[in-house]
């Protein structure tokens, strides 16, 4: 089985605030906006193998949301390389390493990064 890699940035994400940008939460209209395109994506049918988030608390959290009409649930996994990589091969090589080499795979991350895999790809 070949791999798909599917692709998305966080929902739309309230500005850092003391904490600083690791703990951003989203916005609502990027909460809504997600839980639309969840809507969507189980309405055709959709379903990733496997998941991986950024640790980054807006990715967790949109990963969350996109997911959330699946039953049964996709476990969410943490790539600590979708918030720290500067580079696609970073992405590719954490997910050899982790052996998500066929299926359906999303990954939820952040830009750059996010548009530099799709271009790589």
């Amino acid at each position: 089985m070949p791999l798909t890699l599917e692709l998305l940035r966080h929902g739309d994400a309230l500005p850092a605030g003391p904490g600083g940008d690791v703990p951003r939460r989203l916005s609502p209209a990027g909460e809504q906006a997600l839980r639309r395109l969840a809507l969507r994506l189980a309405k055709d049918g959709w379903r990733p193998e496997r998941v991986f988030a950024s640790p980054l608390r807006r990715a967790r959290d949109s990963a969350q949301l996109v997911l959330e009409p699946l039953t049964p649930p996709v476990q969410i996994e943490i790539m600590d390389e979708l918030a720290h990589a500067s580079e696609p091969a970073g992405i590719l090589a954490a997910l050899a390493k982790r052996q998500a080499v066929e299926g359906c795979v999303l990954l939820v991350g952040h830009q750059p990064l996010i548009g530099l895999l799709a271009a790589h790809l």
